[in-house]
């Protein structure tokens, strides 16, 4: 979600005249944004006629880059009555607050072979194998909290028909120009929900992020050497939930009170 526009119509008023202050913003993401809400805010108390409650957007539908289509807009305005009387000029700070409920989704695949496979290779092509990254592929949507995944430096390497336990981490980074939380910066939380193959890793793991951190979180899953013959790709699924806010201030300047 981006602020396109924000700005005060006009830009120079005189005291205890009216002004506007349009705005537009799309949702540049790729998931729908749920619940947006635009809070008018930052102008002092001798302002009259004060927004008292947030607008309503409604939800937004997401971009589609592979079509190159844009996200939803919104546009709307607010109004306020400046302080009349005033001796001197004054520059005034007018911001909006933007909220909404958002998702990170990811998809990659990482990679396993049967030992005896391996060792049927010829030995520099094992060899390369083995040195190899454990992440065949990782893809996130477009969002403003990202998710890394980490954690398997090497393929998993399975002997016969054993099982074997592994670990995947997970960074969760907030890339995004706002906060993943409203209002109470106590509220940062992500929800996350992986699986590796059919099997969930995390189901609705909450962590708590800063508006410019990271976070990491691990678990652990099994591979059925009796399902894989020789070589496979074992897909990973993971979805972030959260809700986000991004400000967006602009001035005004009111003039002193006409003679």
């Amino acid at each position: 979600m981006v602020v396109k526009s924000f700005e005060a119509v006009p830009a120079e008023i005189y005291s205890g005249d009216d002004a506007s202050f349009p705005f537009t913003i799309e949702n540049v993401g790729e998931s729908t944004a749920t619940g947006v809400m635009i809070k008018f805010y930052g102008l002092g108390t001798d302002w009259e006629n004060l927004p008292k409650e947030p607008e309503s957007a409604g939800n937004l539908e997401g971009a589609n880059p592979s079509e190159n289509i844009a996200g939803e807009s919104y546009s709307g305005e607010f109004t306020a009555t400046s302080p009349s009387g005033l001796k001197t000029d004054n520059t005034y700070t007018a911001c909006i607050r933007v909220s909404y409920g958002y998702e990170t989704y990811a998809e990659g695949k990482i990679k396993v072979y049967k030992k005896d496979y391996l060792d049927s290779l010829p030995v520099e092509r094992a060899k390369a194998i083995r040195r190899s990254s454990g992440i065949e592929s990782f893809k996130v949507s477009n969002a403003p909290v990202k998710v890394s995944l980490m954690g398997l430096a090497r393929p998993i390497i399975i002997e016969g028909d054993k099982t074997v336990t592994r670990k995947l981490s997970f960074k969760i980074e907030n890339v995004g120009q706002g906060g993943n939380y409203w209002g109470d910066e106590k509220d940062r939380k992500v929800i996350i929900t992986a699986h590796v193959g059919e099997h969930e890793c995390f189901k609705d793991e909450e962590v708590k992020l800063s508006r410019r951190g990271t976070a990491t979180v691990s678990c652990s899953f099994n591979i059925d050497g009796s399902e894989i013959e020789n070589y496979e790709t074992v897909p990973v699924k993971v979805t972030l939930e959260y809700k986000y806010f991004i400000d967006s201030c602009t001035s005004i300047k009111v003039l002193k009170s006409p003679e």
